[in-house]
C-alpha cells in the first residue's frame, strides 16, 4: 500500500470521484498516473486539505505508538518498584505484615477515545499475616452517558455487573466525593500506595482512577501493577520454606491460578447489590477478595501462617480439593480495621451506594447476615 501522505489521500478522492462517473480501476496503482498528472498542477491552497488528512493520520499513529511505549514503561517501572518493596520487606523480616491494596473496577462503557465510564469500585487492604483486613466498595453513577454509548453500555451491563444505567443508576455521581473517600481508605493523604489489579485491566483502572482522582494526582504518583506479578513475587519468597515446592518460572503460572478462580462462587464477600442477585462472580469487591484468598491459600501455609476463615479463605465454603487440583495441573504452557477487630474475627467494610455498612467474615447466605445489615427487599414486613 502506498505511504499515507497527502498525495495518497488525493488519489483516494480522485478514484472515488472518477468511479462515481462510471470509470473502473482494478487497484490504486492504476490511479497513480492519472492523479500524478494533476497533483503538480494544483495550487498550494488546493493541496492543503490533503496535507491535513495526512498529518492527522500520522499524529494518531504517533500518539498510539507513544501510548504503547508509555504503558510498557509503566509496567516495567511497577514491576521494579514491587521487587524493591518485597526485597526490602524480606530483609527486614516484615513481608508477612506488609500491606497491599488490591483493586478492581467495573465500567459502563468505553468510548472511541479510550475513555472508560466507571460503574463500581472495590478495594481491599491485604497482608499475608492478617488476610483481608479492610474492604471498600462504591457504586458510581453519572448524570448521563456519552452520546451514542447507551446501547453498548446496556450490552456490557447485561453481560457483567448488571447495574442500572445512568442517569437512573445507583451510587455517587460526585467524583470529588468518591475521590475523598477512596483517598481516606487508602490512607493516601501524602502518597498513593501501589495498587494491584488484573493485568488486562491495568489501563482501564488507571484511566478511571485518573478521571476520579483528578487534582489529587498533582503531587502524587499513581502506580498500578498486575496482581499476578504480586502473587509471583510473594510465592517466590514463600517457597523458600518448602523444599518440595517449586517457584513459578513465569508470571503466566501465577496468572493461570488466578484465572482458575476456584473461589468464584463464594457467598458473603460481594456487595449487597450483587449478593442478593447471585451475581457473585461479577462483583468487583468479590474479585479482590478472591485474589486474596488464592494468594493466601498458596503462600501462607509455607510461611507458617494459619488460614483464618473469612480473612484468608471462605468462611463456610470448602474448596480445598479444587485448589489442590489447580495447583497440581499448572504449567508454563497454561499460559478501617483495628487490631481489636481482627482479633475478634471481624473486619471493616465501607460500602457506598448499597445498604451494607459492616460485614462479618463468614456468612453462608444472605439470611445468615445480622438483621441490621440485611439488604432491603421489596414486600418485606417492616
Amino acid at each position: 500500500m502506498p505511504k499515507k501522505n497527502a498525495f495518497f489521500y488525493f488519489m483516494l478522492e480522485y478514484k472515488a470521484r472518477e468511479e462515481a462517473k462510471g470509470r473502473k480501476f482494478k487497484s490504486l496503482a492504476e490511479v497513480t498516473p492519472y492523479a500524478g498528472e494533476i497533483w503538480p498542477k494544483m495550487e498550494a491552497a488546493q493541496r492543503e486539505q490533503y496535507y491535513a488528512m495526512a498529518n492527522k493520520t500520522q499524529n494518531a499513529t504517533v500518539q498510539f505508538e507513544e501510548k504503547v511505549v508509555e504503558r510498557a514503561q509503566a509496567k516495567d517501572t511497577a514491576k521494579d518498584l514491587l521487587q524493591e518493596r518485597v526485597n526490602r520487606a524480606v530483609s527486614g523480616n516484615e513481608l508477612a505484615q506488609e500491606n497491599f491494596y488490591l483493586i478492581s473496577m467495573g465500567y459502563f462503557c468505553r468510548t472511541i477515545d479510550d475513555v472508560y465510564i466507571p460503574a463500581e469500585i472495590g478495594v481491599i487492604k491485604y497482608s499475608l499475616q492478617s488476610g483481608v483486613q479492610e474492604r471498600f466498595h462504591m457504586l458510581v453513577d453519572h448524570a448521563k452517558l456519552p452520546t451514542g454509548m447507551a446501547y453498548e453500555a446496556l450490552q456490557h451491563s447485561e453481560s457483567t455487573h448488571a447495574l442500572p444505567l445512568p442517569p437512573h443508576g445507583l451510587g455517587v455521581q460526585d467524583y470529588a466525593e468518591i475521590a475523598a473517600k477512596l483517598i481516606s481508605f487508602l490512607q493516601a493523604e501524602h502518597e498513593i500506595p501501589m495498587l494491584f489489579t488484573a493485568a488486562k485491566e491495568t489501563s482501564a483502572v488507571h484511566s478511571m482512577l485518573c478521571a476520579i482522582l483528578g487534582d489529587h494526582l498533582h503531587h502524587r504518583t499513581l502506580v498500578i501493577c498486575s496482581v499476578a506479578e504480586l502473587y509471583m513475587q510473594l510465592q517466590h519468597v514463600s517457597v523458600r520454606s518448602n523444599p518440595d515446592k517449586s517457584a513459578f518460572r513465569t508470571v503466566h503460572m501465577a496468572q493461570k491460578l488466578l484465572d482458575d478462580d476456584v473461589f468464584s462462587y463464594t457467598e458473603g464477600i460481594s456487595c449487597d447489590y450483587h449478593e442478593i442477585r447471585s451475581l457473585l462472580v461479577h462483583c468487583v469487591l468479590s474479585q479482590c477478595i478472591r485474589w486474596a484468598y488464592s494468594i493466601s491459600y498458596d503462600c501462607c501455609p509455607d510461611m507458617g501462617i494459619a488460614l483464618v476463615p473469612g480473612m484468608h479463605k471462605p468462611g463456610q465454603k470448602d474448596v480445598e480439593d479444587q485448589c489442590n487440583q489447580s495447583s497440581d495441573t499448572i504449567s508454563d504452557d497454561d499460559a478501617s480495621s483495628n487490631n481489636e477487630q481482627l482479633n475478634d474475627g471481624t473486619m471493616s467494610f465501607v460500602s457506598y451506594g448499597t445498604h451494607v455498612t459492616s460485614l462479618p467474615p463468614e456468612p453462608g447466605t444472605i439470611e445468615d447476615l445480622p438483621i441490621n445489615i440485611k439488604p432491603d427487599r421489596a414486600g418485606d414486613d417492616e
